[in-house]
Order: C-alpha cells, then structure tokens, then sequence
C-alpha cells in the first residue's frame, strides 16, 4: 500500500495526485498520528507533545481534529482519526486493494532496485519517499530491508522497532546506532557494536559497514587512537581495492577526525585537499553535509570560533534537505566529542548538547532508549 508523502515546507500532505494544504498545527498533529498508527493519544499528551511551549484552551485538540477531518475528507478511504470515548484520539491506515501488473515484472523491480540504491548514495532523500509513498503507482514493491532503511532516514524510529515483517537481526543495525544517538557512554555503544560483529545472524552488508566504519567513528570517538590508526589503514585498504564507492567519503571524514584528534595539520591539510577532490567527483549530499560540519570543527580547531554556528548549521540544513535525520544526530554527537577535546568553547558545546536533547525529544528516542538497549543486551 502506498503511503502519505509530507511536505513540510508547505504543510502538505499527499496521496496519489492528491494534495491538502493544512495549518502548522494541524499538520503537525496529522504527522505525529500518522507516524504512531493504532496508537491512541489523550488530550492531555497531544497537548504536551504539540502545545508544550503555549497557554491551549480546552476544546484545542478537539478543535484541530474537527478541522483536521474535514480536510482530510477526500483520503476517507485511506486514512480516519477515530475517537476512543473516554481515552482520546487514534489514528487508522484503511487497506487498500489497488493493483498493479507491473508488481510482477522482475527486469522493472530490478531497475527500481538500481534506482533505489542511487538516490540513496547520493542522498536523494525526497525522491527516496516518493518511490516508497507511491509503491503500487510506480509497479514496484519495496523489500523489508529497503523498508527498515527508509524508516531509519526519515526518523520514523518507532515505526522501525515495531516493524513485525523482519526480525531482531534486520533492526540491529539500526538498533546499534539509535543507541549511540541515545546514550551519553560511546564506550558502551562500541562495545554493542564489537559484539554484533561476532554474530553470524548479522547480514553481511551491516557486518561490512560496522567492521569498517562504524567502529572507526567509535574509536575516534572514544580517544582510542592508536587502535583507530590501525583500523584506519585496513579499511582504507578494503575501500579503496574493493572500489566501495559509496564508503570513500566517510573514510576520508573520520580520518580528518583522526588528525583533528592527533593535530597533525600536515595530514589535516592533505586529508581537506582529498575530500574536496571526492565531492567533484561524488557529490553526496550526507557527506557534503558532514563535511560541511566539518570544516566548522576545523575553524575552532584553528582557534577561530567566528561564524562557526553559521557554518555548522548550512550543514544541519543540507541533512534536513537530503531527508536523512541520522545525519543530524551523527553529527550532533561528533561535534559535541570534538567540542570536549577542545574545551576552549563551554557555551557552544552547552548549546549543541541542548541542541541533541531536542532532537532526542523531538524523535522520542528518549521514550524509546531503554527498549532499545533491552533488545541489544538480550540479542548480543
């Protein structure tokens, strides 16, 4: 079944060639229900998540649901916000029975599948939800994995736990770095990772990605820095013999967080020159947003704190733009590491530590963090 596409920018919402324009609020309300199907919320909470910072009057919540139905009317046969009397408001996805011939031609999928994969290497966020929010339009149906992916880009982390077509080993990638965005211990978080590794259920593309890079980010991270050399030159290695396009920019990035930590500026200078010349070639829109971020490290790291928040913050807009909501806590917590090495400027790792906490509370991985750990501490 194909889904509702969001446009934040516009406060739309659209299905098929249908498009509703709704008000802040009220798209803010439909999304928040939308991301938690057949979970029902009482007045009280939707007033706590949405209208926290202001003064509501009583009948607000129901005022925005009377409103919110009435725009909603031409998707009735998709979606309904349904009351529960006595405990608050709940929001239904209604089957669909719409076919396609298409679904079953094997030379399309296999092209959509190629499609996929290049919009997701060059972050191409928004064309990513559309394939998946117009599945059955297009003939194509998404796999489990491709499914699991897009949850994590998009931050609907809920709806990726609770995913019942794919089991613990599907997720645990994705459990692994929910958890590091979560927890304050990056010892831990590389601990969960170095014992995944060992887990024959683990698919091997995951086992790839950890083995060469997630535990390289963590090792730096951590101050482990003789052994984040060490592993540093076998993955460089790998990546570079084995032609893994899509991991050569990351590698370059951690390893300038390697010199940044080691404060080599020979090898800060030359690793800058290589990762300008991969993004002519590879403009990938996670990675230019990181490097983005990056080179706001590097001014503080040159003892120049001046417009570092502007340079910071074009990078957080180019994550926003690609759609991929880890970038935004991967980066949150790397500059924070970074700000504790150089602890020249307290306000700013105040501010950006605040900065994570929102994003935790806006994303709910702090409701979701201990169900998170439980399920990585009773698999590995």
């Amino acid at each position: 079944m194909q889904g509702i596409l969001f446009q934040s920018d516009l406060f739309q919402i659209c299905y098929g060639s249908e498009k509703i324009t709704l008000l802040p609020k009220e798209y803010e309300l439909f999304q928040l229900l939308y991301q938690h199907p057949a979970r029902i919320f009482s007045r009280q909470a939707l007033l706590d998540r949405l209208w926290s910072m202001s003064d509501p009057v009583d009948r607000t919540v129901d005022d925005h649901i009377y409103r919110l139905r009435k725009k909603l009317a031409p998707l009735s046969a998709v979606v309904t916000i349904r009351t529960v009397r006595g405990q608050g408001y709940v929001l239904e996805q209604l089957a669909q029975s719409e076919y396609n011939p298409l679904l079953k031609d094997q030379d399309l999928a296999e092209s959509m599948g190629k499609l996929f994969r290049k919009y997701h290497l060059y972050g191409q966020g928004d064309a990513l939800r559309l394939m998946a929010d117009n599945q059955s339009v297009f003939g194509v149906e998404l796999d489990d994995s491709s499914q699991l992916y897009l949850y994590f880009m998009n931050g609907e982390f809920e709806r990726l736990l609770h995913f019942d077509h794919t089991d613990f080993w599907d997720k645990c990638y994705y459990l692994l770095h929910l958890h590091y965005y979560t927890c304050e211990d990056a010892e831990k978080s590389l601990f969960y990772f170095t014992k995944a590794l060992n887990c024959e259920h683990l698919p091997l593309q995951h086992k790839l990605e950890i083995s060469l890079l997630n535990r390289l980010t963590l090792l730096i991270l951590t101050k482990q820095l003789d052994e984040a050399a060490v592993l540093l030159k076998i993955s460089k290695q790998e990546i570079l013999d084995g032609e893994m396009e899509g991991f050569v920019l990351i590698l370059y990035l951690m390893e300038l967080g390697l010199a940044f930590l080691q404060r080599n500026d020979a090898w800060i200078e030359a690793v800058l020159v290589m990762i300008d010349s991969e993004l002519i070639k590879r403009p990938f829109s996670r990675e230019k947003a990181l490097f983005s971020i990056m080179q706001g490290l590097y001014q503080l790291y040159k003892g120049n704190s001046v417009n570092v928040k502007e340079t910071i913050a074009e990078g957080f807009a180019q994550f926003r733009k690609a759609k991929y909501v880890p970038g935004i806590f991967q980066s949150l917590k790397i500059i924070i590491a970074f700000l504790e090495e150089f602890e020249d400027y307290p306000d700013l790792h105040t501010y950006y530590f605040k900065e994570l906490e929102q994003y935790r509370e806006m994303y709910q991985l702090v409701e979701l963090g201990p169900y998170i750990s439980c399920e990585l501490e009773k698999h590995l």
